[in-house]
């Protein structure tokens, strides 16, 4: 019984732990996420606001390595970009999502394979007015940053996750011989009465439904024992008789 309560408490820690495990993961990961695309909405506004003063276009080309800033003319042709590419070899860039939803004023962050970079990025653009004509300022950033941050709090989650494993199992355990304790004690009892050794030894101090069973228990081998002692000494009464009937 002690055996199998383990187990079974074991396999219900266990995938409660994991299933922790990967719902705080998928928790995480779409934290960084949102954050991400939050970031990159910003820059998208910020790039925006920038050109409606006028800056010059190659000033986006000056933006960090991490975050991609691209400007498209209205006709989906690349007129500049932050990253070292060959513009005229650039696929027009009007029908990507990002740039109809901005089109149809309805700007939306997506998550897309580059071609170009060959990986994933967070897109997010802006249509801009600018004059008779219109620009797009798009901002992109890499998925693989997000990774980077999911992987490096994995180390502190795989502790954290030991840690509560660990408490848990102790806990387990100590629970599980408080319950099994008692019956212990009642097979143990049984085993001398049926010796004819029994004395009452109630163990309290499990839970209290266990202990009122060990109690009735402990008062029905007590009555039994008290009987078995009658029939013992009606038995060597009887047995007395028989020897000296004659």
């Amino acid at each position: 019984m002690k055996k199998r309560l383990f187990i079974y408490t074991t396999l219900i820690i266990c995938i409660g732990l994991l299933s922790y495990f990967a719902i705080s993961i998928y928790i995480d990961y779409s934290n960084n996420i949102k954050l991400a695309k939050d970031t990159v909405i910003e820059t998208a506004q910020i790039c925006a606001d920038l050109y409606e003063e006028g800056t010059d276009i190659s000033a986006f080309s000056k933006v960090g390595e991490e975050t991609r800033i691209t400007v498209i003319s209205s006709d989906g042709t690349v007129l500049a970009d932050n990253h070292p590419l060959d513009m005229p070899a650039l696929e027009n860039h009007l029908n990507r999502p990002e740039i109809q939803a901005a089109l149809e004023g309805s700007p939306a962050s997506y998550i897309r394979y580059s071609d170009t970079l060959g990986t994933d990025l967070i897109y997010y653009a802006l249509k801009i007015e600018d004059g008779s004509d219109h620009v797009f300022v798009r901002a992109a950033v890499p998925v693989s940053k997000i990774d980077t941050y999911l992987y490096q709090s994995l180390p502190l989650l795989i502790i954290f996750l030991l840690v509560i494993a660990l408490l848990c199992f102790i806990f387990a355990h100590s629970t599980i011989n408080r319950i099994t304790k008692p019956f212990e004690s009642i097979e143990k009892n049984l085993m001398l009465l049926s010796e004819g050794e029994y004395t009452p030894e109630t163990i309290e101090g499990s839970y209290e439904e266990i202990d009122e069973i060990t109690r009735h228990v402990d008062e029905i081998a007590y009555i039994l024992q008290n009987s078995l002692t009658d029939l013992r000494k009606e038995k060597i009464k009887l047995n007395y008789i028989l020897d000296n009937i004659g």
